[in-house]
């Protein structure tokens, strides 16, 4: 073999920032086929073709990588190979080991597993095997190297080693809750770090009472939620040019009250003088009719409505 490289790793920058915003996995890394395989090295690649100096994934919040890919070359397999992960120290070249994947069996061709190592802007990712780790001999390569193997939680010195690209691939994803697990495939509650299955279902219950000023909605949720309570109210009149009309009064709770998961809340909307004024008119054998809106978001961001109509009796 032409050059011996323990671990090969391609370097890796991630953005980190606290503003969520949806996107898409990424994929970063080295995509050359391996060559060639080497003994106790560790290898983090610093650019090259195909890749510019510095592979950069936009800076858009925290990451996992979910999944890495490597496509062995003829001869080589089978092989046991593992991804690592490891965070620049200082300019110079020290790093530190974050994590690693489980070991895989690698055969010719492409191969591809999932994991989950949680990574930030700046980190770095490669490969290392326990009886020997793939590289690529490329002319444009170019690595860092420290003959050895580092464990998790160790920082290491390393060097430059050129001629040497890296064949792996890995896929990020977005971790918005920083739970350490990837918002698209391994997240089932990417909007909350307490829930990796799918998030609590959102459900209301109401229950209102008609007074003589106002209608009490006595409202309870199954998650902690922010909650409104609004509506209106209607009736015909007549117009001083002796046209038909109709009358519409808005009805309200005020602002928007949070509610904690299980309790019930009491909504007060207050019936305006004008309906009061009409109810008077009314026997009470009629009626008027107030819709309302209970308007739920939770935590979880989701949202729910309940309508209610309430039947108010003349007060005549």
């Amino acid at each position: 073999m032409r050059r011996y490289l323990g671990v090969i790793a391609a370097v890796l920058a991630l953005g980190l920032v606290a503003a969520p915003a949806a996107s898409a996995a990424q994929s970063a890394g080295w995509s050359c086929v391996a060559n060639d395989v080497g003994p106790d090295r560790t290898l983090l690649a610093s650019g090259g073709s195909p890749i510019p100096f510095m592979h950069v994934i936009p800076p858009e919040g925290p990451k996992v990588i979910t999944a890495w890919r490597v496509t062995v070359g003829p001869g080589l397999a089978p092989i046991r190979q593992r991804l690592e992960a490891y965070d620049p120290v200082n300019e110079e070249y020290e790093f530190q080991k974050l994590g690693e994947s489980a070991l895989e069996t690698l055969v010719e061709g492409v191969n591809s597993f999932p994991t989950r190592i949680p990574v930030s802007e700046g980190n770095s990712v490669g490969l290392y095997g326990p009886e020997g780790t793939l590289f690529c001999d490329e002319e444009d390569g170019i690595s860092w190297r420290y003959d050895g193997s580092v464990a998790t939680g160790e920082t290491k010195p390393f060097k430059t080693a050129v001629n040497t690209g890296t064949p792996i691939v890995v896929t990020v994803e977005d971790d918005w809750d920083s739970d350490g697990y990837g918002d698209e495939t391994q997240d089932g509650c990417p909007v909350s770090g307490a829930f990796q299955t799918p998030c609590p279902a959102l459900s209301v219950t109401t229950r209102r009472e008609v007074k003589q000023k106002a209608i009490l909605v006595h409202v309870t949720t199954s998650n902690d939620s922010s909650t409104v309570v609004s509506g209106r109210i209607g009736w015909n009149v007549r117009r001083a040019d002796g046209s038909k009309g109709r009358l519409i009064v808005g009805l309200s709770a005020g602002r928007s009250r949070n509610l904690t998961a299980g309790a019930t809340a009491t909504f007060r909307v207050p019936l305006p003088k004008s309906v009061q004024r009409r109810l008077k008119r009314l026997t009470p054998m009629q009626t008027m009719r107030a819709n309302l809106a209970v308007s739920v978001a939770d935590v979880f961001k989701a949202q729910a409505q309940q309508r209610l109509v309430v039947r108010l009796r003349g007060r005549g």
